[in-house]
């Protein structure tokens, strides 16, 4: 069925966190993303490892 709504655009603000760590295990920085992804982008990540340009899934 297809209701019309586009879900590959990036359109959904996301926000994340990711990590350096040094060699004992602890935090030594924190980078703050802030980007847009589209919901197909979101639904992959959410079901394993996916590559993004401009929060869109590569093909």
């Amino acid at each position: 069925m297809n209701y019309g709504i586009d879900t590959s655009t990036a359109n959904i603000a996301v926000k994340y966190k990711t990590y350096d760590y040094n060699d004992d295990g602890l935090i030594i920085n924190t980078y703050y993303h802030h980007e847009m992804w589209s919901f197909d982008a979101i639904a992959e990540v959410l079901n394993g490892k996916v590559e993004l340009i401009n929060g869109e899934e590569l093909k």
